[in-house]
């Protein structure tokens, strides 16, 4: 989507799309001020005007899909802090199987290690 709009590339996200399917197809709704830049083949872009027409009191229907991630900093090999994007729950299962390999690393140099007389 963003290389849809891609003239300034400094330019904040300022579109929304949503993703849709027609005949098997993928098919995307853009609403943006900007009109849309096919720079490639691969996309057939149809432009329309929008105007909604919203009065006091209308009640709108809409879905949302959203994506809920999780931001994890750490560093790079220079020492520049660095920052990772992960779903939440793959963040959640990966956080949980690493305590749970911990939990058997403890139990196991616990069993292994001797014990001591008086």
């Amino acid at each position: 989507m963003w290389s849809l709009f891609a003239s300034n590339p400094d330019k904040q996200r300022d579109f929304l799309y949503r993703q849709d399917e027609k005949n098997g197809f993928p098919l995307f709704y853009i609403l943006s001020e900007q009109e849309p830049e096919a720079n490639v083949d691969l996309w057939q872009i149809e432009s329309k005007e929008y105007k909604p027409l919203l009065s006091t009191g209308q009640k709108l229907v809409f879905s949302l899909r959203a994506n809920p991630i999780v931001t994890r900093w750490d560093e790079d090999e220079n020492g520049k802090p660095h920052q990772h994007r992960h779903d939440v729950v793959m963040d959640a299962k990966t956080r949980m199987e690493k305590e749970v390999i911990s939990k058997k690393q403890e139990t196991s140099s616990s069993r292994n290690s001797p014990e001591r007389g008086i």
